[in-house]
């Protein structure tokens, strides 16, 4: 990814309404970036969690800075660039989706922390985006093989389920669970095996709405548990 390339942050965004986007693909003027998908900015139980929160504790440290991935990634919308760059919008769209689903899994590796799990087996069951996901990357050999390419033994017996829709005999094995996507697309976007034109993400606007829909799915379930952590710790 080329060096000038900027994050675009919910907030920031704004700054944009109105403006022409660079040249691309698309030619002419470039349309505006798709609407903000994640709008929420904090978790739903934060207020709750802050309101009981005692003196500072190696358990709330790890809490705030679950938080603190969390808003980011919520927060996270859009990459820019410079107006004489000749990257075009589809290739900048599909790595800002990749990069939300990045930071979303980030914060989800940081809530098992707080929660005492392995994030690998906190799973994120999603079966209508699961299966639109299959159907849509099912045939690209080349998505596959890129997340295949840096994952582990159980991570790539996870994934061939998936791919499969096959289900195994717990929840992280079943082929609604789409966490193992997320885990996956972090993984090869880190070691730049992934990139929009090798898995043909940046050819079509379907594939890069899925990824989006990925990291919300990713977000939404995070928010989730955080709720009946913190509703469970204030019961107990």
């Amino acid at each position: 990814m080329p060096h000038e390339f900027t994050a675009l942050m919910s907030s920031e965004r704004q700054e944009l309404d109105g403006m022409t986007r660079s040249r691309g693909a698309y030619g002419g003027t470039v349309p505006q970036p798709p609407e903000i998908i994640s709008s929420k900015l904090d978790l739903t139980s934060w207020p709750a969690y802050s309101a009981t929160v005692g003196e500072p504790s190696p358990q709330s440290q790890r809490v705030f800075e679950f938080r603190a991935h969390w808003q980011r990634a919520s927060a996270f919308q859009d990459i820019i660039v410079p107006s004489f760059s000749t990257v075009d919008r589809r290739t900048i769209d599909a790595y800002a989706a990749f990069f939300k689903v990045s930071l979303a899994y980030t914060a989800h590796e940081q809530l098992a922390k707080v929660l005492g799990r392995d994030h690998a087996k906190m799973a994120v069951p999603d079966q209508a985006l699961a299966d639109a996901i299959r159907g849509e990357f099912g045939s690209c050999a080349e998505f596959s093989e890129a997340l295949d390419l840096e994952a582990d033994g159980n991570t790539r017996i996870l994934l061939k389920r998936f791919w499969e829709n096959t289900p195994g005999a717990d929840p992280i094995s079943s082929p609604a669970d789409v966490r193992v996507i997320g885990y996956g697309i972090r993984n090869a976007l880190a070691h730049r095996s992934l990139t929009p034109s090798r898995v043909r993400v940046s050819q079509s606007q379907r594939r890069i709405g899925l990824i989006r829909q990925l990291s919300d799915a990713l977000l939404a379930r995070d928010d989730a548990d955080f709720t009946v952590w913190v509703t469970a710790a204030q019961t107990s």
